[in-house]
């Protein structure tokens, strides 16, 4: 089982307050993570251990955890996933872009840990090229989410438009920019192929648990998959054909309709890869 749907299991989807009106703090997710290795195998990380071991706040203490279960660091009960326990191997002060990429994809994945409006919100708004207003954002918002008040959903907006700003969040994307008050999707540095492979890994084992084989256009496309990742159908083809080489998986495109079939889902080579290999991209 992978570690997405082992924090599935652990706990539910984040909520759409889980945020506390904060945008996501990497420096904040590094200390829980942190914390989260030196307590792995002592008992539960509490709120009261990150209170004593951290400068954070209180609100801090209470948002942040659940941002690093949503960006895919730590699982529903605190313990470190693979992810993380790489990110902690290799990355420490999380600044790469692949850690950024990786927990981006956790936050936005249908099948994730992370709330349900942010995968909602980078579907309908990461489009590059795309340009809108904050309005734009809160509009689409209540129109998907009637039931919720509106400064709830506010509070959402600016956390996620934050989040991709904030050079302290994961701004460093560059997937969105900000020109008065018109925000404007960028054409990012793209993923390498090692993260969309882990990615793929996870995505499949949440969207499609126990399916062996699956179409190609769920994963290229307008897919779920491709849109995350803003990326077209060339860059999906490179990181199939890596994986296919290494015997991840296998593809059927003699003829259509073309197919994908996995042949292992251990997410442990890939995460060397995505920090080791010098074929990044």
């Amino acid at each position: 089982m992978s570690d997405l749907s082992m924090g599935l299991d652990a706990e539910k989807k984040l909520s759409v307050s889980f945020h506390r009106t904060f945008p996501l703090n990497r420096e904040s997710l590094r200390m829980i993570l942190e914390l989260a290795i030196i307590y792995s195998d002592s008992g539960p990380l509490t709120n009261k251990i990150i209170t004593e071991e951290t400068s954070l706040g209180s609100i801090y203490v209470e948002a942040m955890p659940r941002y690093a279960f949503g960006s895919g660091l730590i699982s529903g009960d605190r313990k470190p996933t693979q992810f993380g326990q790489y990110v902690h191997k290799y990355d420490g002060g999380l600044i790469h872009p692949m850690t950024h990429w990786l927990m981006h994809f956790y936050l936005s994945a249908p099948g994730g840990p992370g709330p349900e409006f942010w995968h909602l919100l980078v579907q309908e708004f990461f489009i590059p090229d795309k340009t809108f207003l904050e309005d734009d954002v809160l509009n689409y918002l209540c129109t998907i989410m009637p039931n919720l008040k509106k400064d709830t959903l506010s509070d959402a907006k600016t956390v996620f438009l934050n989040t991709y700003l904030y050079t302290d969040g994961l701004g460093s994307l560059n997937i969105l920019l900000k020109d008065g008050n018109n925000y404007l999707v960028n054409y990012p540095e793209p993923a390498s192929i090692w993260v969309m492979g882990v990615a793929l890994l996870e995505y499949w084992q949440a969207c499609f648990p126990g399916q062996r084989m699956i179409n190609l256009n769920e994963i290229i496309g307008e897919s779920d998959f491709a849109r995350i990742f803003m990326v077209g159908t060339r860059s999906i083809n490179r990181m199939l054909a890596a994986l296919q080489e290494i015997r991840y998986i296998d593809l059927f495109t003699t003829a259509p309709p073309y197919g994908v079939a996995l042949l292992r889902n251990d997410l442990s080579p890939l995460l060397e890869r995505m920090y080791t290999s010098d074929e990044i991209d």
